[in-house]
């Protein structure tokens, strides 16, 4: 008997070192308001150091992240620069071009077709013919009835 309590000792043992907190025993649960969470006393020195370089990794994450930023702010800052220095590009051919248009001399009656009046008759010419078509249609039924 001797040894059959040794063995009782040590079960209970196992079971206080496995169970860190003994589960109650059908009480009535109270929960307290926001009680803080306690650490576990042993952490396995495998899992410690997987933790540890998991930290590690986040760490370098972050700068990586923060060099990212720091390029991302680079590229946007010679973005808008690049379209300041359009703009004023532009502005400049617009004055030259104002200048040099006002400073020609064009002979009175001198007028010069661009594309885009071109185009405007070719469609005003179009929608003519279209007309004129439907026309024809309209008599021909009126005909037939």
């Amino acid at each position: 008997m001797f040894f059959h309590a040794k063995k009782q000792e040590t079960k209970e043992i196992k079971q206080a070192i496995e169970e860190p907190y003994p589960a109650p025993q059908q009480q009535e649960i109270v929960q307290e308001p926001a009680a803080p969470m306690s650490a576990p006393l042993f952490v396995k020195v495998e899992k410690y150091r997987e933790i540890l370089s998991d930290v590690q990794e986040m760490k370098v994450f972050i700068e990586g992240v923060k060099q990212l930023l720091g390029v991302v702010n680079d590229v946007e800052a010679v973005r808008a620069d690049a379209i300041k220095m359009l703009r004023a590009t532009v502005q400049r051919l617009e004055k030259t071009v104002t200048e040099v248009d006002s400073e020609l001399l064009r002979p009175k009656g001198f007028e010069i077709e661009t594309p885009g009046e071109i185009e405007i008759r070719h469609i005003e010419g179009s929608l003519s013919d279209l007309q004129h078509q439907l026309a024809a249609l309209r008599k021909e039924l009126q005909e037939l009835h």
